[in-house]
């Protein structure tokens, strides 16, 4: 092969692939991470920046409400129809609650693999979503965290900041009354 051709595949071709390549598993890297790695680390979501570390508490481990497709699982039926669909919720078991809790809530879950002293037994094989957790997913759906959790969410802008770049209508608008800000 001529020197110019394998330059110009090299160049277009190859190195662009290679950067993607690196990218990929940097990324993949970064989602595969031990917690302990992360440890401190903030992570920023589109409306929260999330700090602090895991206290290994366990408390997000039970008192679970799954939420798939965007509403809360309803029914031991629906949680073993999602088990059968993805293993990560393999270990997932329904808790004791009142049939008003399930109304409102939906169905409350725990994960099997929490231990007594309230560790996980599968830390190191542990599903994605736990090692992503506490996401500000939480927080916008209006969930709540554990008071013992060691994360803990900030507003990366505060009501007042936004409040303050939103653009404001003149008193009586009308179709052609311009907006001040």
């Amino acid at each position: 092969m001529p020197w110019g051709l394998w330059h110009a595949i090299h160049s277009r071709v190859l190195q662009p692939v290679t950067r993607l390549g690196a990218t990929l598993v940097e990324t993949w890297r970064a989602w595969t991470l031990p917690v302990e790695q992360l440890q401190g680390l903030p992570l920023e979501g589109r409306y929260y920046r999330r700090e602090g570390q895991c206290h290994q508490c366990g408390d997000c481990c039970e008192n679970i409400y799954l939420i798939h497709g965007g509403e809360a699982l309803q029914s031991e039926a629906q949680l073993l129809s999602l088990k059968a669909e993805n293993s990560d919720y393999a270990s997932f078991v329904p808790m004791p609650q009142t049939p008003d809790e399930l109304v409102t809530y939906g169905l409350k879950v725990r994960c099997e693999h929490l231990q007594p002293d309230r560790r996980c037994g599968i830390y190191e094989k542990r599903p994605s979503f736990c090692r992503r957790y506490p996401s500000e997913e939480i927080l916008l759906k209006s969930g709540k965290m554990s008071e013992n959790c060691g994360f803990r969410f900030t507003l990366k802008r505060s009501f007042t900041d936004v409040l303050s770049q939103t653009p404001v209508l003149t008193s009586n608008p009308s179709p052609t009354s311009e907006v001040q800000i």
